[in-house]
């Protein structure tokens, strides 16, 4: 696990995975495929490493018994090109793939120089053809390696394209294969290497395993799976069949189906915030219209308590107006009265007494209903008359209806 330390050279023994590389007498070009961190350019530098702890006289770190005794081939040279070369530097600075390509130079003329000889040059191989265009990288490692298994004694490479892998099965003299080994079931690599098999790179899995985000290793997997699947129809490989469609085609329902439910319950969730709305909308509404009607009711008493208060103020102005106008009466010089209006006028030859004629003409005098009249009790308003019952008589001034003595209303005009 990430993090762990080996108390003694006991537990780092058990947790080493060896890598057994048997490399039949004939082969002269081995590729190695397989996953990322699946441990294949570990395996190369490991050969290497022993190639040439063996070229120096040194013990190696690996095993064999007398039944199958370890035997390292000797060797003149390792030519190897491991790792990223890149370079930033402004003047002639190299990027990944030409600091590559000046080192599958330098390897190649190396192992032509000893091509006289008795071909004691091991070539490993990291990935070449990489860092450019796929189809051409793959078309520029395969050359390579051709060439590099007639100018040595053993090449080995690493590589993620279909053309390395096919080298061995396309019937070539003296090219194999081996793979390290993937587990399907955990996602992880277990770092053995399988000879005679050529793997996948899994690089999916392997992303999925080490985190990253879930939607993005679908996308990808269903890209890839159209990919290979339109590479197959190309080809008439039927190894795609309608099972990767029928699959995918469910996968892709049940994540429809998994989005409806989704948005069917925000839909409901949506429809129950509108339905509380309203309902609160409602209620205000309903308030509202209740305070409105109270106001109006209120307004409408206002106005009907200060009409009656007029109403009321108006009488009792009249009253105190017909006191007044007898005690100004019994004030006044002889020879002088009040008219209808109130005014001091001088008084008609018998005017004033109670007997003269001028009392009588004026008592025989009756309105008729529609007559306009002088009300002494509205002040010597003019008024209609609207109704006579017997000593009294209904007026009517603007809206204001009203009963008064008969003897309390007057012509317009004087008789």
């Amino acid at each position: 696990e990430e993090g762990a330390r080996f108390q003694s050279r006991a537990d780092a023994r058990e947790a080493v995975v060896p890598v057994d590389f048997v490399v039949p007498p004939s082969t002269s070009l081995v590729a190695i495929t397989g996953p990322n961190t699946g441990g294949k350019t570990a395996s190369l530098k490991a050969l290497g490493l022993a190639l040439l702890m063996a070229r120096a006289g040194l013990h190696i770190s690996a095993g064999g018994d007398e039944s199958e005794p370890l035997r390292v081939p000797w060797t003149r040279r390792v030519l190897a090109d491991l790792g990223d070369a890149q370079s930033l530097n402004l003047d002639g600075g190299l990027s990944t793939f030409s600091a590559h390509l000046v080192r599958l130079q330098r390897i190649l003329r190396a192992s032509d120089e000893e091509r006289d000889g008795n071909h004691g040059v091991v070539v490993l191989l990291d990935e070449p053809g990489g860092g450019t265009d796929p189809a051409e990288g793959a078309a520029l490692a395969a050359a390579v390696l051709r060439a590099s298994q007639t100018r040595s004694l053993l090449a080995v490479a690493t590589s993620h394209y279909e053309e390395v892998k096919a080298l061995a099965e396309s019937g070539l003299a003296g090219a194999a294969n081996a793979a390290v080994e993937f587990d399907a079931e955990t996602l992880r690599p277990t770092y053995r290497l399988l000879w005679g098999e050529f793997g996948q790179s899994n690089a999916i899995s392997i992303a999925a395993g080490l985190g990253l985000a879930p939607e993005l290793v679908e996308a990808a997997e269903k890209r890839w799976r159209r990919q290979q699947r339109a590479a197959a129809a190309a080809t008439g490989d039927t190894s795609f069949d309608d099972a990767d469609d029928i699959q995918e085609l469910a996968d892709a329902l049940e994540r429809e189906r998994e989005t409806q439910e989704r948005r069917a319950v925000e839909a409901s969730l949506a429809l129950d915030r509108a339905e509380d709305l309203h309902a609160e909308v409602v209620e205000r509404g309903a308030r509202l219209l209740d305070l409105r009607t109270r106001l109006a009711m209120e307004a409408a008493e206002t106005r009907a308590r200060e009409g009656m208060e007029e109403a009321l103020a108006l009488i009792d102005l009249v009253d105190a107006r017909e006191e007044l106008d007898e005690v100004v009466r019994g004030l006044m010089p002889p020879g002088w009265t009040l008219d209808e209006r109130g005014d001091a006028v001088p008084a008609e030859e018998g005017e004033g007494m109670e007997d003269g004629p001028g009392w009588r003409s004026r008592r025989r005098w009756t309105p008729t209903v529609g007559e306009t009249v002088v009300v002494r009790q509205l002040g010597g308003a003019e008024a209609e008359v609207v109704e006579i019952d017997g000593a009294d008589v209904t007026v009517r001034l603007g809206g204001l209806v009203t009963r008064t003595p008969l003897a309390g209303v007057s012509p317009t005009s004087k008789f």
